[in-house]
């Protein structure tokens, strides 16, 4: 056992009187989102950084991690025995197929991961191309479609005030 398998085992120990069954799980989310928290001032270095290099330093160094963490999960080992809610966290969508379908219980656990996971990635496109406008000069503000409004935005062409000639 690795020593990422065991600190997410004593974790989920930790949790288990406040969340029961799901304790492993919400273990290993807990111990992802502080690898990442771990990280972030260096990310966040690395986006002001000078370097294109810097920006790949965040992800270099969390990459050993969820390496380890999924080399935990594809070995069979103490983590694939627990459950998320009614989903064993060794089980796939299909297994939940067949287990009761899309609206039995395995499948309900999935679809509601697939759900956060959904929110997550459109809350990170958005946070993303607001960083990439500010970043631009722009101030966050976001671009609005031409004829919206009376006034001229920076991201509409010039209009010129004579009249147009035709041949």
């Amino acid at each position: 056992m690795s020593v990422f398998t065991h600190l997410v085992v004593e974790l989920g120990r930790l949790l288990e009187p406040a969340l029961a069954e799901s304790a492993t799980a919400a273990a290993i989310v807990l111990f992802t989102v502080l690898v990442r928290l771990a990280l972030h001032p260096l990310s966040r270095a690395a986006f002001r950084g000078a370097t294109p290099l810097a920006g790949c330093l965040p992800l270099l160094l969390q990459l050993p991690v969820f390496f380890l963490m999924y080399q935990a999960f594809s070995s069979g080992g103490e983590l694939l025995g627990h459950r998320l809610f009614a989903a064993p966290l060794g089980s796939r969508w299909a297994d939940a197929l067949g287990e009761g379908g899309p609206f039995g219980a395995q499948g309900l656990v999935f679809l509601a991961l697939f759900g956060a996971i959904a929110v997550v990635a459109a809350w990170s496109a958005v946070r993303g191309r607001r960083s990439a406008a500010a970043a631009a000069g722009g101030g966050g503000a976001r671009p609005r479609a031409r004829g919206t409004e009376a006034s001229s935005t920076a991201m509409d062409p010039p209009v010129s005030a004579a009249p147009a000639l035709t041949l």
